[in-house]
């Protein structure tokens, strides 16, 4: 056996799980099938994008178009400050000038993209409506001022497929100026809007997308949309980041092919009836960050297509929702928001009217639950005691989603964990469990039931000992992934994870682990954190012979001494994150397993 110095790497363990995207693969790759196809040219024209990575901003173009002031297509004169003499493909980033007119663009020009011209504020009456070849417009994060008064003239001309505005200072949208035969997107987002009026529409044959998000709207009514009932190609309407506190009952009703509607981040704190009813192409409803403090009866009705449903992060934090609050929107719903509210029952009580075949994911995190399989009274009035009585007799939690895969519970006051609280959870993968109050209050048989579940997450709870109901193959039988990180563990036991016969990743760092015995893990795992703990090596071969071994953290802890076979037949590791003090002062033996350094 060959004694060899190893050259331990210190990685940073710390990662982003922000993950970003465009917008047409955001919408295409979720409701593609539903008839969504954005395009990049949409994108680039009007569609939001989390993306800050490489956008300039999240509806502007790649950072790399903003490197330096552009004047292409044009001549431009930063002396006199005039831009003249445009034709073809017309690109103006930075530049100085204070107004366009008819005069500035050659009929034959088919591209207009002016972005961020800080004194350009002025666009001259009938400046586009010769441009016969024009087919998109974006004027976006200039200075440009429309009022009801200042646009008499402005029209487009029948050719135009993108118009965005984005990040103006427009008051009022010109009469009109909503129309093409070839019109596809509009948006109008981040402006000074505090109205929308039917007289904007034109002919909106081919509008797919109308963008009000970031404007100064309180209302919004059914006649301001009615031009858009004769729009069969409208399916996405974004009028989030308003000041909305009522929108008219019907007014999405009328739109026969509406299938993405955004109302998040306005000001909603009651759903009149009807509001929400009988939109039957509707796939997506979000209204997240509104005042949403309670959902009454019949707040949703007959979305017979809905898909995905977020409700979660009110502003008046959400603590109750009527058992009858929806009804008719299961069949195709596969992904449910309600986090980050004050719930303190999860909602059986209203998904226990309906059934949801296709519900893949609920996300009930960051709530005040703390028994999850409690049926509340909070979701009846006191007038309707004896209704609430009699489904309660009657109620088997988790039992009408037979399909949920994944179920997000971290973060509330869970302090139990019984023996059948899941067993109704016949597909599902993935529990998170994280964030709670759960000392050690687990049945042994607490996931015996559950045998299709892959990947549990119990850290950040009080947990002093290694659960039974974790600890052997009987009672996680598929299990891949184990989270007891961020608890209070202080010993690792032999025989604690090594029955786990399919479990390939253990976290359990941060707690306050001082031994880990030998023959603790089973032989096929991969992946072992127990960064931030007091770990000693009070026993020499705690990961010997993990020959799958290939990420072990042993960062942030107290080591003082190193077995010389402490990690004999650890054949496939590859990364071995370690006390900083430590680098270079603790020679150990390996066998089978060379350094980062013979191996180059």
């Amino acid at each position: 056996m060959e004694i060899v110095a190893v050259l331990l790497t210190i990685l940073c363990l710390g990662c982003c799980n922000a993950q970003y995207w465009y917008a047409e693969s955001y919408w295409n790759d979720r409701y593609g099938s539903k008839g969504i196809a954005y395009t990049q040219d949409d994108r680039q024209n009007g569609l939001w994008s989390d993306y800050p990575v490489s956008l300039m901003s999240s509806y502007r173009l790649l950072n790399t178009l903003y490197s330096i002031p552009t004047c292409a297509g044009c001549s431009c004169d930063p002396i006199k400050r005039t831009v003249t003499n445009c034709a073809g493909t017309v690109n103006l980033v930075q530049q100085f000038f204070h107004n366009i007119s008819s005069e500035t663009f050659h009929v034959g020009t088919i591209s207009i993209t002016i972005l961020s011209c800080p004194d350009f504020k002025l666009i001259v009456d009938r400046t586009f409506e010769n441009l016969t070849h024009l087919h998109t417009l974006n004027l976006a994060y200039n200075q440009i001022v429309t009022t009801s008064s200042n646009n008499k003239g402005w029209k487009l001309p029948s050719t135009i497929t993108h118009i965005a505005m984005m990040g103006n200072k427009m008051y009022w949208i010109p009469t009109g100026w909503v129309s093409g035969p070839n019109l596809r997107i509009a948006s109008f987002s981040y402006n000074q809007l505090t109205q929308l009026s039917y007289l904007v529409f034109g002919d909106v044959s081919s509008l797919v997308y109308l963008g009000l998000d970031g404007n100064k709207m309180t209302k919004l009514s059914k006649k301001s949309l009615e031009p858009l009932v004769a729009a069969s190609k409208f399916v996405h309407l974004n009028i989030s980041n308003n000041l909305l506190t009522f929108i008219e009952p019907g007014t999405f009703a009328q739109l026969p092919g509406l299938r993405i509607l955004e109302i998040h981040q306005n000001s909603m704190s009651a759903i009149p009836v009807n509001t929400f009813s009988n939109i039957s192409s509707l796939v997506h409803l979000d209204l997240n960050s509104n005042k949403l403090a309670t959902l009454t009866s019949n707040s949703f009705q007959n979305l017979l297509n809905l898909t995905e449903f977020r409700l979660h992060s009110q502003k008046t934090p959400m603590t109750s929702i009527a058992f009858d609050a929806w009804s008719n929107i299961g069949n195709e719903l596969q992904t449910l928001f309600v986090s980050s509210n004050n719930l303190r029952t999860f909602p059986h009580q209203v998904m226990s009217e309906g059934y949801y075949p296709k519900l893949n994911t609920i996300y009930a995190d960051y709530n005040w639950i703390s028994d999850v399989v409690e049926y509340g009274e909070e979701a009846f009035p006191q007038n309707q005691r004896s209704i609430y009585e009699r489904k309660k007799s009657t109620f088997t939690p988790f039992s009408t989603y037979p399909a949920l895969q994944t179920l997000y519970l971290s973060n509330n006051r869970i302090t139990q964990i019984h023996s059948t609280d899941y067993c109704n959870l016949t597909s599902i993968i993935s529990l998170y469990l994280s964030g709670n109050i759960i000392y050690d209050s687990i049945h042994l048989e607490a996931f015996a039931c559950i045998r299709t579940l892959q990947f549990l997450y119990l850290d950040s709870n009080g947990i002093q000992y290694v659960p039974t109901a974790v600890k052997t193959n009987t009672s996680l039988p598929s299990i891949f992934t184990l989270s007891l990180s961020g608890n209070k563990l202080t010993f690792v036991d032999s025989g604690d994870f090594s029955n786990l016969t399919t479990l390939t990743t253990l976290y359990l760092s941060s707690n306050n682990i001082l031994a880990i015995e030998n023959g603790a893990f089973p032989p096929q795992l991969v992946t072992l954190t127990l960064g931030g703990n007091d770990f000693h090596f009070l026993h020499k071969h705690p990961f010997s012979n993990l020959t799958k071994l290939n990420h072990l953290d042993l960062s942030s802890n107290e080591i003082d001494y190193l077995p010389p076979d402490a990690f004999e037949n650890c054949t496939s590791l590859q990364s071995i994150p370690w006390p900083q003090e430590s680098i270079g002062s603790v020679p150990y033996k390996v066998k089978s397993h060379k350094t980062s350094e013979e191996s180059q």
